[in-house]
């Protein structure tokens, strides 16, 4: 006899936490991972600069990289970069 298998195609073994803890219903980035738009944000926000930031902070973009363009998106849109430190005054020791 066949035993029916719950469908978890697309989905990682226990990745689709995120989803579950989604509550603001935000819109999913990552199916593979089940990142929300709003994580990603956050890990912008956090100081993650470039994809492969966000790729170690959230894991976004990882599997199948499908959305990677998404998450480049996002970064273009609300990574501020911050200002350089300036220079000590009196200049450079000597």
């Amino acid at each position: 006899m066949v035993r029916e298998r719950k469908a978890t195609v697309g989905y990682p073994i226990g990745m689709n936490q995120r989803a579950k803890n989604n509550k603001n219903k935000d819109r999913i980035i990552c199916f593979c991972y089940s990142v929300p738009e709003s994580v990603i944000i956050k890990a912008i926000q956090d100081g993650c600069s470039s994809l492969m930031d966000i790729r170690r902070e959230t894991s976004a973009s990882t599997g199948c990289a499908g959305c990677s363009e998404d998450v480049k998106k996002l970064i273009r849109k609300h990574w501020k970069p911050t200002e350089e430190p300036s220079e000590p005054e009196g200049g450079q020791n000597g």
